[in-house]
């Protein structure tokens, strides 16, 4: 089964994996998609009768049960749940942002939307490009999804990085007593999330930031979040100049539209790398380049022990080392371009041929659309050198 997090063992998965079996997690389940109907005043009977519904025809937690609920009317006879400490007031209490720069590697600077003095006595410089870097779930900005790309990119470029941290969010009394549940009450916060993080951005601008010198990294969920920073900015005509999904998570965003995940749109140039693609991660093509390394087979080279022990974590963590690995002048991924994704198991089998158009990760080519492959090594460093 799957991993929900970078690098910690997910205590959801042996539960999702019995969901069908388990009275327990059959209940357990019920009372995610109650949670659901996060800030509703729902009728109890209602709610319950449209969980069966879903669970009678589904194996996991997906977009039907967090996403396509629809609420009840304010008439209803009892609220039976009205999450207010999903507020807008408690996403800003709970997500944090970091400024790293040169001048502050080590040690960064908080800052908050809004707050001039905040932004004035920290190190941030609007003048240089700035990347903002998303954490994925059950994980915080001291993973490697923040810190380990902030490194690499401040050893090679002067510039500004923003850690966002809204790991505070997993606190919450639902996902201690039950994973799953606390699962789909983060992924709801998705949204709120992102337009915050969208706020913080915007901020930015008003100190001189420009638009197209941003570039927002996320991983696993925060890829999504990501994609709904996009969407806020692009809304009051501020658009990004890029987004990059590392590995997007699966759970709540498989098979809705754009406007519900990160989408080809939400930025002037999206790129997505898949690590785990049959297993965590979304499987199909979300971005406008689309680079699947190794192919979308259930396992990264030399990530089978690792996954066999941490649910898929291996694989899904990849495309954070991958990327990183992208940044460095010599973290070249020369990459081949598929008629279709390049899966094993493809009915038809997919063609792919060598190309110069464009490279995986840091240094992809924002002219170029479409499904890219390429071959890793099993260890560090992944790239290979160009022949």
């Amino acid at each position: 089964m799957y991993k929900c997090s970078e690098v910690v063992t997910c205590k959801a998965a042996p539960i999702v994996s019995r969901m069908r079996n388990s009275l327990v997690s059959y209940f357990c389940f019920s009372m995610c998609l109650v949670v659901s109907a996060v800030d509703w005043h729902s009728d109890i009977i209602a709610t319950i009768r449209r969980a069966n519904q879903y669970i009678s025809g589904m194996g996991r937690i997906d977009e039907k049960v967090l996403l396509d609920s629809i609420p009840i009317k304010d008439n209803a006879k009892h609220q039976w749940i009205s999450m207010t400490n999903f507020s807008d007031a408690f996403i800003r209490s709970h997500v944090k942002f970091y400024v790293y720069t040169r001048q502050n590697f080590l040690y960064p600077d908080e800052v908050w939307p809004g707050n001039n003095l905040s932004l004035r006595s920290s190190f941030y410089d609007p003048r240089k490009p700035t990347t903002i870097l998303i954490h994925g779930f059950a994980v915080d900005s001291s993973s490697d999804s923040v810190q380990g790309i902030k490194r690499k990119l401040l050893e090679h470029q002067d510039m500004n990085v923003v850690g966002v941290d809204y790991g505070s969010l997993m606190d919450h009394w639902w996902y201690n007593l039950c994973p799953p549940c606390g699962m789909a009450v983060v992924v709801l916060q998705a949204p709120k999330v992102g337009s915050y993080v969208g706020e913080l951005i915007s901020f930015l601008v008003d100190f001189g930031q420009i638009p197209a010198s941003v570039h927002i990294v996320g991983h696993s969920l925060g890829a999504h979040v990501a994609g709904f920073a996009g969407k806020y900015l692009n809304q009051i005509d501020r658009t990004v100049g890029r987004i990059t999904g590392l590995d997007p998570s699966s759970p709540g965003f498989t098979k809705v539209s754009n406007s519900h995940r990160l989408a080809p749109d939400d930025a002037t140039f999206t790129d997505c790398i898949y690590t785990s693609a049959k297993s965590i991660s979304v499987r199909r093509p979300i971005c406008k380049s689309n680079f699947y390394p190794n192919g979308c087979g259930l396992s990264q080279p030399g990530c089978f022990a690792g996954d066999f022990s941490t649910y898929g974590g291996c694989s899904h963590s990849r495309a954070v080392y991958l990327f990183a690995e992208s940044i460095d002048p010599q973290g070249i991924f020369r990459t081949k371009r598929c008629d279709l994704m390049p899966c094993v198991d493809s009915k038809p089998s997919a063609t792919c041929w060598s190309t110069n158009e464009t490279l995986m990760g840091y240094r992809a080519n924002h002219e170029v659309e479409g499904i890219f492959y390429t071959r890793t090594n099993d260890e560090a460093p992944f790239y290979r050198n160009p022949k």
